[in-house]
């Protein structure tokens, strides 16, 4: 179970019988601790990847209509922010293809996140808990090709991922400072057998970004 702090009051998920598994709030006493039933009555709403950003706290859940999609709160205000993936079906954010747990992170005022829209597959998304603020950072599947994206680490001010491409087998290094609109490839291979923990662990030995008009920075799609 995680405990997420926002404001004077603690966040976190437990399960009930009369709500299911919901989110839930405290200042630390018994009177203070209320739910925000997400999906009304015994049924779950499961909400996981708790992540505060900008003084709000996001996270992802089902609320039975829209499958599981990006949520937001205040502590005032509880809302879906996007049905990033249109109608019942899910933008599956929790529910990364890896063996990692942390599929959404903040940056700046704003968090990324792992999400898919039936479109594009499995891409990185930013949201500052507003509709126009939610987009697509970029379509990282050249052609037909399926890809995922792995492995969010964020260094100082910009934030690091692997995008895998399977048909073509290749796996890349890509960044993105707390905008997301100019996502930058840092290196690329079409080899296996790279550890990309160790390039988390030293950035010291990749190679710079190819320069502005080098062909490996990426307009930011779905705005």
């Amino acid at each position: 179970m995680d405990f997420v702090e926002l404001g004077d009051e603690v966040y976190f998920t437990a399960l009930s019988d009369t709500t299911g598994r919901e989110l839930w709030r405290t200042r630390g006493t018994s009177e203070s601790t209320t739910v925000i039933d997400i999906r009304p009555g015994p049924e779950s709403s499961n909400p996981e990847q708790l992540v505060v950003a900008d003084g709000k706290l996001f996270f992802a859940a089902d609320d039975g209509n829209h499958g599981q999609e990006l949520w937001v709160t205040d502590g005032e205000t509880t809302e879906m922010v996007m049905d990033i993936n249109p109608g019942s079906y899910e933008s599956s954010i929790g529910r990364i293809r890896s063996t990692q747990t942390t599929a959404m992170v903040s940056l700046g005022d704003a968090v990324f996140l792992y999400a898919e829209d039936g479109v594009h597959g499995q891409e990185v998304w930013r949201s500052d808990g507003t509709t126009p603020g939610t987009f697509l950072v970029g379509d990282f599947t050249e052609g037909p090709n399926p890809s995922t994206t792995r492995h969010f680490t964020v260094i100082e001010d910009e934030l690091f991922f692997v995008v895998i491409q399977f048909g073509i087998r290749v796996r890349e290094v890509w960044k993105t400072d707390d905008t997301g609109l100019n996502p930058i490839k840092i290196r690329g291979s079409n080899d296996f057998r790279i550890i990309y923990d160790r390039f988390f662990r030293d950035f010291s030995e990749i190679p710079p970004p190819v320069p502005p008009g080098g062909g490996d920075s990426l307009a930011s799609a779905g705005r």
